[in-house]
């Protein structure tokens, strides 16, 4: 298949390869790639912004490249480590996902009073010490926990 400029882009046992002088092969996994990554590796590897942002189009139109499932899959991430919904939301802004999938990602994030309770409980012990209580209330603002 060709694209604007000549790029031929063509799908080969699992890898997608992009052709404009040199060959640049992505590997397909199981996980979902988000445009940005693909865009950034594309012109990294000294593609035309033009071209790769058509090389992103055509990999989003055949569902290789997916903002809302990369977005639900950082989200998940986020929640397996105890994670606020604040450093969600940080997590999902560092790897550049458009916010209009924000919202649908964040949507089911469940409660996170037992794991900031079970938190608490394993770094304080008992101790009602100002110092340590600061510490610990610090150490769940940076995990996205609202206060």
């Amino acid at each position: 298949m060709a694209l604007d400029g000549g790029m031929d882009i063509g799908i080969l046992k699992g890898k997608v390869c992009i052709h404009h002088g040199a060959v640049f092969q992505l590997q397909i996994l199981d996980l979902r790639l988000d445009s940005f990554t693909v865009y950034s590796v594309l012109i990294h590897k000294g593609e035309d912004p033009v071209q790769a942002r058509a090389a992103v189009k055509w990999m989003a139109d055949m569902d290789l490249v997916d903002d809302r499932k990369t977005a639900e899959q950082v989200v998940a991430r986020c929640v397996s480590k105890g994670y606020g919904i604040s450093r969600a939301k940080q997590a999902l802004f560092e790897k550049q996902i458009p916010k209009e999938f924000w919202e649908d990602a964040l949507a089911d994030y469940p409660d996170q009073t037992e794991e900031i309770t079970s938190f608490l409980l394993s770094r304080l012990r008992g101790d009602n010490d100002p110092k340590a209580v600061r510490k610990v209330i610090d150490a769940l603002m940076r995990r996205g926990h609202s206060f």
